[in-house]
């Protein structure tokens, strides 16, 4: 032992020591703990603490998209504001829920879905509604932030489409689909109270389920189909050839037509009619009527584009019918012109 040089002593274990700070309210505290070792150094340990509420405040509960084209989007957000000093996570708990099943077709997409608002700053959150269906649309989605209770963030809508009002018939085939969906309106509404805008969502929204029932991943990409093509306007009178419908290579819905009787015109006369066409929809439209459906039919229109119409205005139109200066012979004359509609 005398002749050792070096003597190694058996070191104890780590000794892990827990330290808690008690956050009384509105309490913020610098200390300086020291800790002792017997017959050694003094080692100083410096600690800080703040006890802090979590707060935060949301700027809305109800986000209203109003009117939106249904092959479109409309985008709103909301701002999340963290008033604390201490972070807040937050995430979105039922986006894939609908609340009833006539909803199905509609998406709605949130970014971000989830995150963390530091102290003192605000987050705005982006939330998109694309209807894909013409019908109202209501939907409560959840916020989770933290350990409070969900916030309820109610989202509003109205899935629209472009159309006319025309002071004229609806011409309806037989055994068509209108047909079909006309018979639906008049089991539940008396035929004086039938409203145009009633056959015509139906028609849209028949098509847009055909639509996704042939593609389904077309109410993923609805949004980047074309507008809307609209009614016809068939002229018939009682005189000469008759021409065949245009259409379109466009995949959009045709609403029914509209019927427009000359009657009886007897050949070396000229007759005129007024239609009155209305914009019943919120925005600004704009409709062309297609030159080439009604070139050389004798049919003309003193109007064929109409551009930026308000809202609930009305525009009359004269259409003359000349069947001499078309050189028609004697018979039956029928045209269909198509009408297209765009929003503003």
């Amino acid at each position: 032992m005398e002749n050792k040089i070096f003597v190694f002593s058996l070191f104890r274990e780590t000794e892990k020591t827990a330290i808690r700070f008690y956050g009384h309210p509105g309490i913020k505290a610098v200390v300086k703990a020291i800790c002792q070792v017997e017959n050694g150094p003094v080692y100083e340990l410096y600690l800080h603490g703040q006890a802090s509420y979590m707060a935060y405040r949301l700027n809305t509960h109800e986000l209203d998209f109003g009117d939106v084209h249904f092959d479109k989007s409309a985008t709103r957000t909301l701002t999340l504001t963290n008033v604390g000093s201490v972070p807040l996570d937050y995430h979105f708990l039922n986006l894939n829920n609908n609340n009833n099943n006539q909803q199905e077709f509609a998406q709605i997409d949130v970014e971000p879905e989830l995150g963390i608002c530091a102290p003192f700053t605000s987050t705005i959150i982006t939330i998109k509604f694309l209807p894909n269906l013409p019908e109202i649309f209501e939907k409560i989605i959840f916020l989770q932030i933290a350990h409070f209770q969900p916030d309820e963030i109610r989202l509003i809508g109205t899935g629209m489409f472009c159309r006319l009002e025309i002071n004229l018939p609806r011409y309806i085939t037989e055994n068509s689909p209108e047909e079909k969906f006309f018979e639906q309106i008049k089991e539940k509404i008396d035929e004086k109270n039938l409203q145009q805008h009633q056959l015509d969502k139906l028609v849209v929204q028949n098509y847009v389920q055909k639509s996704i029932e042939i593609n389904p991943q077309l109410v993923q990409s609805i949004e980047q189909q074309p507008s809307i093509r609209l009614s016809n306007v068939s002229l018939t009178t009682s005189t000469s050839s008759s021409t065949k419908r245009s259409i379109s290579s466009k995949s959009i819905p045709i609403l029914p037509d509209y019927l427009l009787d000359f009657d009886y015109v007897i050949l070396g006369t000229v007759r005129q009619q007024i239609i009155n066409i209305k914009n019943p929809i919120n925005n600004n439209i704009t409709f062309h009527i297609d030159r080439l459906a009604y070139k050389n039919t004798g049919f003309s229109f003193d109007c064929d584009h109409v551009k930026n119409l308000p809202p609930g205005e009305t525009i009359k139109i004269t259409i003359t019918f000349d069947p001499r200066g078309a050189n028609l012979e004697l018979g039956p004359v029928e045209c269909r012109v198509p009408v297209e509609v765009r929003s503003f």
